[in-house]
Formats: structure tokens, C-alpha cells, sequence
């Protein structure tokens, strides 16, 4: 029994109180103990305000915030983990990847995964596909850390999930139009050269190696003059100044 009590001075301060019956030759008496718990309370407190401070930390995160036991079932979750399969943080816990994840090799490199990081002790970092229950695939970087108790032995593994869909996709829209630009200079009729401010090759496709005669790897790093005549090198001296300067030209 938990209640105040009342000092001489007229303060309150919580105690606990044990009540007992006691059988007396006066007959049954009623034992009590009493407990100042001021100091419990206060603790408890700190501890319920450091438990809140953290819970909200977790929950406004961007990233996705998680706990798995060695089953791989979620024991804490933050909103935008559970977001990510479409259901609710207390819905989700208790929860394996295996029950709501669609594809079953996700849920299974998941698993070795945590399972992984409990039994070594070390951390992990990855970037891993992970499909939601709409059957939208997303990729995530993620960290994997155990979580070691008392008695130095881990029993789950925190994770920390970062969406880096966009980027996966930028990064691949931006290889394809590159390879694309590189097929076009390769297959085109004409030689192409570029070379820096320094008039030192940088690049030349096939054809202008059919050209000339040269491999590529003897002309990158030349200088673009040593392959004109001799007589014609003011003539483009000059067209490389003025292309320099934004001003389209050509010449023969």
C-alpha cells in the first residue's frame, strides 16, 4: 500500500506501507511497516522521464528504429518501421519479417543476419532490398548492433534502417545514360577526341583509333597537336580558344 504520510512540520512524503495481523494474548493485532519510498519515487521518475525522452527520440527518427530478439521477432519498434509494412508499432511487435515480408529470401537474409551480429558480438553494416506488404521493393542502408546484457552474452540486435531507394535508383538511371552515351561515341561514324584546358587527351572513342592508326592507350595523355600537321596548329589553336569561349566552330 502506497500513500502519504504526515510529518510534525505538516509535509507530506510518500511511504508503503506492509500491514499483518498478528495473534496476540490480547488478541489480533495489526502490525504495519512503514517505508519512506521519497527517494524510490524519485528515481522512478527519472528513469519514466530518461524512458519517455528516449521513446520520443525513436518515434520522430526518419529512420527506421528496431529491436529483434535471436527469432528475429521485433520487441521495439518505432512508427516509421511499422510504416514500412503497413501496419501499426503494436501491431507489429511480436512480429517476425518472415510474416510479413512477401518475399522469403528477404525474411531469411534477415534472419542470418541478426542472428549473425548476436552470436559474434560485432556490428554489421549492409544495404539490403526489403519489400513492404504492397509489393513496393525498397533498399536500405542499415546498421546491426548486439545489444549485450549484464551478464555479457547478447540477446538481440538493434538495428538502425536509412531509405536509400532514391539514391539506388539515381545512381542507376545515371549508369544506364551513361552507358548509353558511351555506346552512341562508340558506334558513331566520326573519330571523337576530347582533351582538357591543357590540350592533353582525356578520351578517344574506336573510330578515331581507326583513324589515325593509334591504340588508346598510347594517345591518352598526348597532347591533341601532336596528331595535326604541323602548319595547321595556329588554325586550331585558335578554334579551341574560341570553342572555349562558348563559340561553336568547325574545321577542315
Amino acid at each position: 500500500l502506497e500513500l502519504f504520510a504526515r510529518r510534525k512540520d505538516d509535509t507530506q512524503f510518500p511511504v508503503e506501507i506492509e500491514l499483518s495481523y498478528v495473534k496476540t494474548k490480547e488478541g489480533l493485532m495489526v502490525m504495519s511497516f512503514i517505508t519512506d519510498i521519497t527517494e524510490r519515487q524519485r528515481i522512478a521518475a527519472e528513469l519514466e522521464r530518461q524512458r519517455s525522452f528516449l521513446r520520443n527520440v525513436i518515434d520522430v527518427s526518419p529512420s527506421m528504429i528496431f529491436v529483434k530478439d535471436y527469432d528475429s521477432r521485433f520487441v521495439l519498434v518505432n512508427p516509421k518501421t511499422a510504416e514500412m509494412y503497413s501496419t501499426t508499432v503494436e501491431a507489429l511487435i511480436g512480429k517476425t519479417d518472415a510474416e510479413l515480408n512477401p518475399i522469403p529470401k528477404e525474411a531469411d537474409n534477415f534472419l542470418e543476419a541478426d542472428r549473425r551480429v548476436i552470436a559474434s558480438g560485432e556490428p554489421l553494416f549492409i544495404e539490403e532490398p526489403i519489400t513492404n506488404s504492397l509489393g513496393e521493393t525498397h533498399w536500405l542502408q542499415t546498421t546491426k548492433v548486439p545489444i549485450v546484457g549484464a551478464d555479457g552474452n547478447s540477446k538481440y540486435v538493434l538495428g538502425v534502417s536509412t531509405d536509400i531507394t532514391e539514391r539506388i535508383r539515381s545512381e542507376a538511371a545515371l549508369k544506364e545514360s551513361e552507358a548509353k552515351y558511351r555506346s552512341l561515341i562508340e558506334t558513331m561514324r566520326g573519330g571523337l577526341v576530347m582533351f582538357d584546358p591543357e590540350n592533353k587527351i582525356t578520351y578517344i572513342n574506336d573510330r578515331f583509333c581507326e583513324i589515325l592508326g593509334y591504340s588508346r592507350d598510347v594517345v591518352i595523355g598526348t597532347r591533341a597537336v601532336d596528331y595535326v600537321d604541323p602548319s595547321n596548329v595556329p588554325t586550331l589553336v585558335s578554334h579551341v580558344a574560341r570553342r572555349q569561349d562558348l563559340e561553336s566552330s568547325t574545321y577542315e
